[in-house]
């Protein structure tokens, strides 16, 4: 199995959120670089096909969803 940068940073956050003490951050992460993805590479296009999903069960006009975007 093949780690991705992302995997690296949900592993990071939650450590984070887990309120990790600074030696707990150091023992895990130190010395390594922490990448954070961009908006647009992982959740931008998830957002805009559950924007284009709700406004089809709305009952929008196809030619109406092209122009907002």
């Amino acid at each position: 199995m093949q780690i991705s940068n992302e995997d690296l940073f949900i592993q990071f956050y939650e450590c984070m959120r887990k309120d990790a003490t600074i030696n707990e951050v150091y023992k895990n992460f130190g010395g390594g670089n922490i990448y954070i993805p961009s908006f647009k590479s992982l959740g931008r296009n998830a957002e805009i096909v559950a924007e284009y999903d709700k406004r089809i069960q709305d009952g929008q006009d196809k030619t109406e969803q092209q122009e907002s975007l």
